[in-house]
C-alpha cells in the first residue's frame, strides 16, 4: 500500500480491517441498525486540551514508552488475551488474525506504540502511516490498569507522534451514534466527521442527530409509511443484514444493498416480491421488484432468530436480487400511484407481479 494511496483512502472514509481496506455506512448491533460517522483530526490545529497534558505527565511519571516499527510477539499476543477476555465486544481469536489476517504479510507501514511498567508490558497500540496521515488501528492494555486510561494515552502518544513527524491528519475510525462505545474517539479533540452525502469533511461542531444517515433513512421511510397506511397499501419493514453482498462477489448478480425498507404487500409474498427504500446518497425513494435467492442464506441459528423475533424485528436472511429498478424519485405520491394499481392484482400462484 504507496503511503499516498492510504491518505487517498482514509480521506474518503475507509479504513483497514487486516490485510483489505473497506468503508461501512451502517453497523448491526443485536437487532438493529446503526450508523458508522467516521472521524478525522486536524494534527496541524490541535494542541492538547488541558486534561490530556495531565493525564500524559501523570502516565509519564508510573510509565515508560517507545515508539518504533510494529512486530507481533508472544508478550504481546499474551497480553491480547487477557485483554480479550474482558473486552466487551467481539475481537479476533489472535492479535496475528487481527492485524495480518493469520499471515506474516503486512502491506501496510505499520508503527506501534508500547507501555511499560517496569520490564512489564501494560499496553501497546498499533497505527498505520500513509504520506501526510495516520490511522490509528488496535489499542491493547492489561485489564488490572484500566484506571490509567492507557488506550487513551496511546492514541494521544500516535498523535503526539504524527504532529512530531510533520503528518497532516489523524484517523482514530467511527463512532456510532446513539451506540456510546466509541464516543471515547470525540475526546481527542476538535474532530471533523465525513458526511457521504457531500463526501466532505466537516466539523464535528456542527453535527446533530438529523445528519445521523440512519436517522434520515428512519425519518423518510416513516414519511413514506404515513402514506402507505392512508391508501391501505400493506407492507413490512424489513432488516436486511446481507446489504453488503454485492462487495462480497458472492456471484455475477445485482444484489439488495440496502438495510432496512419496505416489502410491498407482504401477506401475498413468496419468490418475487416489491421493496420500496430511501436512498440516502442520492435523496429518493426507489421502487424496486426484487427476488429472494434460497441457495445462500445467513445462517443465525434458532436462539438467534427467536433473539430478533421477540423484539418485533423481521429479519430477511435469504440473499435479495434486484431483478427492476421501477422508480426512483423524490416525490412520495409518484411512488404511491405506482404502487396503487396493483392493489388488488395477485396472480395465480398468489404473488403479486407488477
Amino acid at each position: 500500500m504507496p503511503p499516498e494511496h492510504l491518505d487517498a483512502y482514509l480521506a474518503r472514509g475507509w479504513y483497514r480491517m487486516g490485510q483489505m481496506i473497506f468503508t461501512c455506512q451502517f453497523l448491526g448491533v443485536e437487532a438493529s441498525f446503526f450508523s458508522t460517522i467516521w472521524l478525522r483530526l486536524d494534527l496541524n490545529l490541535h494542541q492538547n486540551s488541558k486534561s490530556q497534558r495531565k493525564l500524559l505527565r501523570k502516565n509519564a511519571q508510573q510509565f515508560r514508552f517507545s515508539i518504533q516499527p510494529a512486530q507481533i510477539t508472544k508478550e504481546k499476543e499474551k497480553l491480547f488475551q487477557r485483554y480479550r477476555v474482558e473486552f466487551d465486544g467481539y475481537l479476533s481469536p489472535t492479535l496475528r488474525h487481527s492485524l495480518q489476517d493469520n499471515t506474516d504479510h503486512n502491506i501496510y507501514n505499520t508503527y506501534e506504540v508500547t507501555i511499560y511498567e517496569g520490564d512489564k508490558l501494560v499496553a501497546f497500540s498499533f497505527f498505520d502511516l500513509g504520506y501526510k496521515s495516520i490511522a490509528s488501528i488496535k489499542g491493547v492494555y492489561d485489564p488490572e490498569y484500566k484506571k490509567y486510561s492507557l488506550g487513551y494515552y496511546t492514541m494521544l502518544l500516535e498523535m503526539e507522534f504524527g504532529t512530531q513527524n510533520g503528518y497532516d491528519y489523524y484517523y482514530p475510525g467511527y463512532i456510532v451514534p446513539g451506540y456510546s462505545k466509541f464516543d471515547y474517539k470525540t475526546r481527542i479533540g476538535n474532530v471533523d466527521y465525513y458526511e457521504y452525502r457531500s463526501r466532505q469533511w466537516k466539523s464535528f461542531d456542527k453535527f446533530s442527530d438529523d445528519k445521523v444517515p440512519m436517522n434520515q433513512l428512519r425519518s423518510n421511510l416513516q414519511r413514506l409509511e404515513k402514506e402507505l397506511d392512508q391508501h391501505k397499501i400493506t407492507y413490512k419493514e424489513i432488516m436486511y443484514p446481507l446489504y453488503e453482498a454485492n462487495m462480497m462477489g458472492y456471484w455475477e448478480e445485482d444484489f439488495f444493498e440496502h438495510p432496512i425498507s419496505l416489502i410491498c404487500f407482504p401477506e401475498h409474498m413468496h419468490y418475487i416480491f416489491h421493496a420500496i427504500t430511501y436512498d440516502l446518497q442520492k435523496g429518493q425513494f426507489v421502487l424496486y421488484k426484487c427476488m429472494q435467492s434460497k441457495e445462500l442464506t445467513l445462517n443465525y441459528g434458532e436462539e438467534r432468530r427467536k433473539f430478533f423475533e421477540t423484539r418485533g424485528v423481521n429479519l430477511m436472511l435469504d440473499l435479495l436480487l434486484k431483478r427492476e429498478k421501477l422508480l426512483e424519485t423524490n416525490a412520495i405520491d409518484a411512488i404511491i400511484n405506482s404502487i396503487l394499481p396493483y392493489k388488488n392484482q395477485l396472480l395465480d400462484d398468489d404473488f403479486i407481479e407488477f
